[in-house]
Order: structure tokens, then C-alpha cells, then sequence
């Protein structure tokens, strides 16, 4: 049994495509500069290959409360190959606002939407510091 290990990764890729534009909260109703997000990601693997993705959910402190209206979704696609060390893959990112409080906020300022891809290769492993007495 091992209590202690070190986890790496290396991770070099190319960004093949690049753009952002963001829509802030309106002040007047955010109280805090402090963001919260939810995530949720799903994946499927064979013989190495596999094919996923992500959602990232924002949120804040507004007047009423914390609310889990959402203000920015983070969409994520991932596919590739990957053993014990190395990944090789394809991701592909994009952000795109959600302003479901309109009716109370009004049209938020536009600062970043867009989307980005990455190429990369990723060598990771693990090794065990300090090993306990095993049965």
C-alpha cells in the first residue's frame, strides 16, 4: 500500500484556433466578485481510444441569494487514445453566455464567447513516495 505518491503530467499541444469575447454580470445586481461553477463530464473508452465531453456551469451571489442561475456554460469535446503514461488526443472548447435574468438585468456587456481547439500530448504517471506495509 502506498500513503504517499506523486502524481505528473507533461502536457505540450498546439491551438489551432483561437477567439474569445465575454459577457460580464451587471453589477448592480451581482453582489460579490466571488463565482461559484457546477461540472459535469462524461466519457466512453475501448481499447484506449475514447470520446467525451464536459459541461462548466457559472454562477454568483446575487440579491436574492445564491442562485443557480447560470451566466457562462463552458462546453468541452474530448477524443483520443491514451494508456498507463501517454495521452494523445483532440479537445475542443467553446464558451457561449447564459442570461436567463435578462428581463431584470437588461443586455449584458459582451467580453469573451468563442471557442478554442487543442492538439496535445500528455505523458503522466504516478510514483509511490512512501510505502506502507501491505498484507
Amino acid at each position: 500500500m502506498n500513503w504517499l505518491v506523486f502524481v505528473f503530467a507533461l502536457e505540450c499541444g498546439l491551438l489551432p484556433n483561437t477567439g474569445f469575447a465575454m459577457y460580464q454580470p451587471d453589477l448592480s445586481y451581482v453582489l460579490d466578485a466571488v463565482g461559484f461553477y457546477t461540472d459535469l463530464e462524461a466519457s466512453v473508452e475501448s481499447f484506449g481510444f475514447y470520446v467525451g465531453g464536459g459541461m462548466r456551469n457559472y454562477f454568483w451571489k446575487d440579491r436574492e441569494g445564491t442562485s443557480f442561475w447560470p451566466y457562462q456554460m463552458t462546453f468541452r469535446f474530448d477524443a483520443g487514445w491514451r494508456n498507463d503514461f501517454l495521452d494523445i488526443g483532440f479537445r475542443h472548447y467553446c464558451m457561449h453566455p447564459v442570461v436567463p435574468f435578462l428581463e431584470l438585468t437588461g443586455t449584458p456587456v459582451c467580453e469573451w464567447e468563442g471557442a478554442y481547439e487543442e492538439l496535445f500530448i500528455r505523458l503522466h504517471g504516478r510514483l509511490p513516495l512512501i510505502r506502507g506495509k501491505g498484507r
